[in-house]
């Protein structure tokens, strides 16, 4: 049993580690793109499709790397 409780820690790790990157990536995005002045809206909209992008790309190899280990 705890076997299977490790595993679901460590995937949820796997989770938060993959949306906390994500989120960085996100602040980096809109930081750069507000920086280079543009409109709140494009920054934020670049900064949304950039965490959507990070965080969809993250799970796909995540779910990729745990089926074939």
């Amino acid at each position: 049993m705890s076997e299977s409780v490790t595993a679901d820690r460590s995937k949820g790790m796997r989770v938060v580690v993959v949306l906390l990157s994500a989120a960085v990536v996100a602040l980096v995005c809109g930081i750069i793109v507000s920086a280079l002045a543009a409109s709140l809206l494009v920054a934020a909209g670049s900064a949304g499709a950039a965490f959507l992008g990070t965080a969809g790309l993250g799970m796909t190899i995540t779910q990729y790397l745990s089926s074939h280990s």
